[in-house]
């Protein structure tokens, strides 16, 4: 990832990037924030993972409330069978965990009032896109899980602990829906609260979301980026 952003100032002539991450992507980009910052102009997470067993766990209650609540006795079972995590015994217990998750609106929300185009939506965002063939578009959503979510990488999940970071030397904001529970962001607010980011920090919630951004609190998301692009600190 250094190497990358070296690559970026160089193209484009530019002493610092600003460096976006989201979900598991946050993990690379705080890593990043934290061991490189003369390379950044400033750090934004959005979905921030900081811990991967503590996220884990808090999931794992998370739904498991949900389902207690729903009297969802089939799901209450497979939790159950799946025991409680972390979960590194093989990419499928992960990966299944992650749709009880789901099943309860942590990667996509929806009510009576707010809607969402779900993840067949954004599906057919790549459709529309000019950028993405259909070749581009099968290895985006099937190679690219198949080969990505392997055993050594839950493994390396569950051993993040990025909340032992006490430091960051770039102006670093968090982004995070509140409806969230698929990466939980109580633990993110209170990381944030407690780091000490001589440059400026911040976290902005928004209220419509979860993993999934809602397509209007997504723009907002990018107006903020741009802002941010506007007025670099440094």
């Amino acid at each position: 990832m250094p190497e990358l952003i070296d690559v970026l100032r160089d193209r484009f002539q530019q002493e610092k990037v600003f460096l976006v991450g989201h979900s598991w992507g946050s993990i690379i980009g705080l890593t990043i924030a934290s061991r490189y910052p003369e390379k950044l102009h400033a750090y934004v997470g959005i979905s921030q993972i900081l811990n991967g067993a503590e996220n884990d766990s808090l999931c794992y209650e998370w739904v498991k409330s949900q389902a207690e609540k729903a009297n969802d006795q089939k799901t209450l079972r497979k939790l159950e069978s799946l025991g409680r995590p972390p979960y590194v015994k093989n990419p499928k217990q992960w990966t299944g965990f992650r749709q009880h998750l789901i099943k309860y609106k942590s990667m996509v929300y929806e009510s009576e009032t707010i809607k969402h185009p779900g993840l067949l939506g954004g599906f057919k965002l790549f459709l529309e896109s000019p950028e993405y063939s259909l070749k581009d578009i099968f290895h985006t959503f099937y190679s690219s899980f198949n080969l990505t979510y392997t055993q050594e990488l839950i493994e390396d999940f569950a051993e993040i602990m990025l909340d032992t970071i006490k430091r960051i030397n770039v102006p670093v904001s968090f982004m995070h829906g509140r409806k969230d529970f698929h990466v939980n962001g109580q633990p993110v607010e209170k990381f944030l609260n407690e780091l000490d980011a001589p440059f400026g920090k911040e976290m902005v919630w928004y209220e419509n979301s979860s993993h999934m951004f809602h397509q209007e609190e997504a723009k907002e998301i990018e107006k903020y980026i741009i802002e941010l692009s506007k007025n670099p600190v440094s």
